[in-house]
């Protein structure tokens, strides 16, 4: 809770990503990366995002060595999303980021989680 919630940037989806692949496939770093460049993309597509943070967030990650996209299906990534301990009731808290440096809680329809992560451009 409070601004203790923010350390789960890229949480939510990484968490999703383990769990999908049985917790074999990604390190529990490599899925957080994952999810967070994930999670900004979305968030930049739908103007919550300062322009440009998405391409700065994956450089800084490729530069380390850490991915920024993964292949699991979206619907078998939200499948596990919705079992999350961020969910309350039918809204889950997702950790966005404003710009790098600067991330907020937002909250959303469960039912529209689909539609937010999926591509709008």
């Amino acid at each position: 809770s409070g601004e203790r919630r923010l350390l789960n940037f890229g949480h939510t989806l990484g968490h999703a990503l383990e769990k999908y692949y049985g917790y074999t496939r990604l390190a529990h770093g490599y899925a957080v990366a994952a999810g967070m460049a994930m999670i900004t993309r979305a968030s930049e597509n739908r103007g919550l995002t300062a322009p440009g943070t998405y391409k700065r967030l994956c450089s800084l990650l490729k530069g380390l060595d850490l991915p920024v996209s993964d292949s699991a299906p979206l619907d078998k990534i939200i499948s596990s999303v919705m079992l999350d301990k961020k969910m309350t009731g039918s809204h889950i808290n997702l950790v966005l980021l404003r710009e790098i440096g600067d991330a907020f809680v937002h909250k959303i329809e469960a039912a529209s989680l689909m539609d937010f992560l999926g591509d709008k451009a």
